[in-house]
């Protein structure tokens, strides 16, 4: 599956008590979203990512939000040096 470089506008919505931004259908087709569909949502400083939803990606996410509650004064002391 190559890779299509194409920037989209889209308008947020509400949707109950939360935002929804909707998905063109060319990009839902190439990324196999359907209504239902989970997806990780990426933030950082350059905006937000959307990505189709990986188990294994979700399976590292939680490890490293482990290592990172169980080894938040050692981090924050590292990151302070």
């Amino acid at each position: 599956m190559g890779m299509t470089t194409e920037i989209l506008t889209a308008k947020v919505t509400t949707s109950g008590n939360s935002l929804a931004i909707r998905i063109p259908k060319p990009v839902a087709d190439r990324l196999n979203l359907q209504a239902g569909s989970t997806v990780h949502l990426l933030e950082d400083r350059d905006g937000l990512k959307i990505i189709a939803y990986d188990p294994e990606l979700q399976r590292q996410l939680e490890v490293a939000m482990g290592v990172q509650t169980r080894n938040a004064a050692a981090l924050r002391a590292l990151a302070d040096r």
